[in-house]
């Protein structure tokens, strides 16, 4: 199938096609590692306050992330052995990304403040369970919610007010200068 006497534009073409998979095969294992990372952490860091309906951090990333991998490896080895079978299936792929593409942008413009307002809601539903003892998922809970104002350098969702809240008694927080964490040393406060 290959030709000795290919031209330097086909030869380009083909080393650029498995360069760029090389890139796409590498961001998709990135991707797909966070997300069995995410999946499996012990703490459940990000399901416990990004779980929505619809919008499920770990498992989108795992999806994506495999997604990209099977998308790179046939473009790759495509390009490489020239098989057309494999590169009609990255050809199929890439329409079918540019079609979901155009839809999860208008998804995602539509259901952005529904996104918002449930991240928001589990968060405040989590503070109110924070050091409960009543609660099996006690250091889950305390553990995810640490991890969250660690990271995100904040105190609460709308401010340390939040806590007192959530957890009347336990955190009255009016000054706004103290968070409640003991391991929030040296963040912003609100």
């Amino acid at each position: 199938m290959a030709s000795e006497d290919r031209g330097c534009c086909d030869k380009c073409a083909k080393w650029f096609i498995m360069i760029i998979n090389t890139v796409i095969i590498v961001v998709g294992a990135v991707i797909l590692g966070f997300g069995l990372y995410w999946q499996l952490d012990e703490t459940g860091f990000y399901k416990e306050i990004f779980n929505h309906e619809i919008f499920n951090v770990p498992i989108v990333s795992i999806t994506i992330g495999a997604l990209l991998l099977l998308i790179g490896l046939c473009g790759f080895f495509g390009s490489c052995c020239e098989a057309l079978f494999l590169l009609k299936v990255y050809m199929g792929f890439l329409i079918l990304i540019m079609l979901a593409q155009i839809v999860i942008a208008a998804a995602g413009v539509a259901m952005r403040s529904n996104v918002e307002e449930a991240v928001e809601a589990n968060t405040l539903e989590a503070m109110t369970y924070y050091q409960d003892e009543t609660k099996d998922e006690k250091l889950l809970i305390s553990k995810t919610l640490d991890l969250l104002q660690q990271n995100f350098e904040c105190c609460g969702v709308s401010g340390p007010g939040d806590w007192a809240a959530q957890r009347p008694g336990l955190f009255d927080v009016d000054d706004k200068k103290n968070c409640p964490l003991q391991l929030l040393s040296g963040i912003r406060r609100w």
